[in-house]
């Protein structure tokens, strides 16, 4: 038997890029996961933060939970006050740009399982419809900028021409649903939504076990059962203590990872 001398895999880090992450709604924990984050992100990460939580009482409520701004070294918070079940409110932020969307269970309604997963629910199909209805209007735009076009017209007069007349077409929702939504029956709401779902991700934060049978069927949405997590951690953790250390390896911000390599 031959035996051969070789050299240990070279550790490697995949290289981050900057995020840009929503979470809609408040918990009273809220500092620790600011905190979890900006040691999982890459630099110049944003994390905006829209609740109905005054401005003004954001910044006291973080530092008495023991948040420490001058510690944040990745990310940087950009706040905005609405209520994440108005329509209105929510057009006003860049939905399509985020890279995740986090829809947490506010402590306002935390009593109550059910209203507070009636609200992330509501968040959440208010999110992917404004979302979905962004990218039908910028593909008609471009689409319609792309075949309208004259020998005596630059490329900026024939996006502009695109883009007002997408404008004043009637019923362009109908028509991008025909066009793009091949898949799923015309002008159907939930292939709009599922289409949405692929370009960034949303995670929603739920209390009550039977809402999860409808984020499964639906397809649209990811979600954490909160509560039911933290209660099979602590049954593990009071069944075997030393479960504790392997669930802290498993949850710490060093990433920790099997790397299987050939010799």
């Amino acid at each position: 038997m031959q035996v051969r001398g070789g050299h240990l895999p070279r550790d490697f880090t995949v290289p981050k890029s900057p995020e840009k992450i929503l979470f809609c709604g408040w918990r009273r924990d809220m500092e620790d996961m600011i905190m979890v984050l900006d040691a999982f992100l890459a630099p110049e990460s944003e994390l905006w933060m829209f609740n109905e939580v005054p401005e003004s009482d954001r910044e006291k409520k973080l530092i008495d939970g023991g948040l420490d701004f001058i510690r944040l070294e990745n990310i940087s918070l950009v706040h905005r006050e609405g209520n994440a079940v108005i329509r209105r409110h929510l057009e006003s932020l860049p939905l399509e740009s985020f890279d995740s969307i986090l829809i947490l269970a506010d402590e306002s309604v935390e009593d109550s399982a059910i209203q507070a997963d009636s609200r992330s629910l509501a968040t959440l199909l208010l999110i992917r419809d404004i979302q979905g209805f962004r990218m039908d209007v910028n593909f008609l735009n471009y689409d319609l900028s792309q075949e309208i076009f004259c020998d005596h017209c630059t490329t900026r007069e024939q996006n502009h021409t695109g883009m007002n007349i997408a404008k004043r077409l009637p019923f362009k929702e109908a028509l991008v649903s025909q066009i793009h939504h091949g898949s799923f029956s015309q002008g159907s709401w939930i292939g709009e939504m599922q289409q949405a779902s692929d370009k960034s991700v949303i995670i929603s934060e739920i209390l009550d076990p039977r809402t999860k049978n409808l984020l499964t069927m639906s397809k649209i949405s990811d979600y954490v059962l909160s509560n039911e997590l933290v209660s099979m951690a602590l049954a593990m953790v009071a069944e075997d203590r030393q479960i504790n250390d392997v669930l802290e390896e498993l949850f710490a911000e060093e990433l920790n990872f099997v790397l299987s390599w050939k010799i």
